[in-house]
This record gives C-alpha cells, sequence and structure tokens, in this order.
C-alpha cells in the first residue's frame, strides 16, 4: 500500500514540474512599477572627455536621464495613470510655458507640452505630452503614452533647488 502513495505522489511532483517548466506566453499588460534611482551613473560621468566628438540631436522622452552632469534621475513610476500621478506631490506646481532652467552647461525650454533640451552641441526634444513640475528640490517630468504615464523625479546636479525663469511678457519690443 505505502508503495502506491509513494508512486502517486511521485506522480504529481513530476506533473507539477513539467507543467512549471511550459513555457508562458508573453504579457502585453505591463505591470505598474516604480524604480529608485540613487546609484552611480556609467562611464559618461567619470570621463566625458572621452566622449565622441558628434553632436546628438532627436526626439527623446528621456533626455534629462542622458545629461547626469545636469540632472540625476531619483525615482520613475510608470504604469497606469492612477498609479504614476499617485506619486506626484500635491504641492508641485506645473511649470509654466517658455519658462527655462540653466544647470551647469544645460538649458531646458519648456514650449507648450514639449520641452527642448540644449547641452553643448546636444539638442534633444522631450515630445508631447510632457509636462514639467517643481516639487520642492526636484524637477518632475510627467508623460503619458496611451494607457500608460510615466513620472520620472530629478535633482539637479549641483545640489540646488530647481528655478525656472518665468517666459518674458509677450507684447513688449
Amino acid at each position: 500500500m505505502l508503495r502506491y502513495v509513494a508512486l502517486s505522489c511521485a506522480i504529481v511532483f513530476g506533473a507539477i514540474l513539467v507543467l512549471l517548466a511550459l513555457p508562458r506566453p508573453p504579457s502585453t499588460d505591463r505591470p505598474d512599477h516604480a524604480v529608485s534611482g540613487r546609484g552611480r551613473t556609467g562611464p559618461g560621468e567619470l570621463a566625458p572627455a572621452d566622449r565622441a566628438a558628434g553632436a546628438f540631436a532627436g526626439a527623446a522622452p528621456w533626455a534629462l536621464s542622458v545629461v547626469p552632469e545636469c540632472f540625476r534621475q531619483r525615482a520613475s513610476f510608470a504604469g497606469r495613470p492612477a498609479f504614476a500621478r499617485a506619486h506626484l506631490s500635491p504641492a508641485a506646481k506645473r511649470v509654466p510655458d517658455g519658462a527655462v532652467l540653466r544647470t551647469a552647461d544645460c538649458t531646458l525650454t519648456i514650449r507648450g507640452d514639449a520641452a527642448a533640451l540644449r547641452r553643448g552641441a546636444d539638442r534633444f526634444v522631450v515630445p508631447a505630452p510632457a509636462r514639467f513640475y517643481i516639487a520642492g528640490a526636484h524637477v518632475v517630468l510627467d508623460q503619458r503614452d496611451g494607457a500608460r504615464e510615466e513620472l520620472r523625479v530629478y535633482a539637479l546636479r549641483s545640489g540646488a533647488l530647481p528655478a525656472f525663469v518665468p517666459p518674458r511678457p509677450s507684447g513688449r519690443p
């Protein structure tokens, strides 16, 4: 009798192992996730003189993340809009159209629901829809792509508080 119980346990255990080993279909639904950016950036920060001499340009939703000399990404929250927006401080203030932030050798200019980032010869556009906020010591970039939203939280490399220069009043010569 004991051998039949042992045999049935072995069959059940083997079936479970086979089921676990089967490949799973790829998920089309990316789950909500959050990332904290406290680590050190790569070699570009360590040896800026070794970079290629060519200039970069183009549309880049992640543009602030590739200039560690100016901005440090501290966190990222992506997923359903309710999840991402829950991480935006209620005290955050929207940066107005035309405002400019200069930090190190970078210039970030807000243009409607997009932005332009300039660093030396490099020119990037953070495409619409992109909304920028100031939340304490951080610049927050809120981007929506269909049913997904992503909030990226940045600190200035210098450690200073972000201070956008307001747009010039129109109508002046």
